[in-house]
């Protein structure tokens, strides 16, 4: 295992002194070694950053409108929230006055039927004195 990671390091180093000399030796000459070859891996170098260039910013600008659209949605959301529950506390007041209304106007029928003369009726059936009462009251002469 150690003897194929050292190998593989081994010939990536070389690789890179090449390239490296290579370079430094375009660089000092001022032209360039197998233009064809290298005419090649350039176009497909700047293909390639062209298309991580292009994926980059489709990401980045769709990932932040993304973003915004469910920020968006979350404030809604909010707000939609807030509205439903206003709406189910008005709506347990409105129930509460609807239901003291039905009961006020059945009080209110109930003693349409019934007109002064029979409260006072009620009020002096229920406070007359029984007959062993007046029957004391005339002995004391009251």
């Amino acid at each position: 295992m150690t003897e194929t990671a050292l190998t593989a390091f081994g010939i990536s180093a070389l690789v890179l002194v090449i390239l490296l000399s290579g370079t430094y030796y375009e660089y000092v000459s001022g032209r360039r070694l197998a233009r064809r070859v290298r005419g090649w891996f350039d176009r497909i170098v700047v293909a390639g950053v062209e298309w991580w260039e292009k994926v980059i910013t489709h990401m980045v600008r769709y990932v932040l409108q993304l973003g915004w659209y469910y920020s968006l949605h979350s404030i809604l959301r909010a707000l939609l929230l807030g509205l439903v529950t206003g709406y189910h506390a008005l709506e347990a007041v409105f129930e509460r006055n609807r239901a003291r209304t039905k009961a006020l106007r059945r009080e209110l029928k109930h003693r349409k039927q019934r007109t002064h003369l029979d409260e006072i009726h009620d009020h002096k059936t229920s406070t007359a004195l029984t007959e062993p009462e007046k029957k004391r009251l005339r002995k004391q002469g009251l």
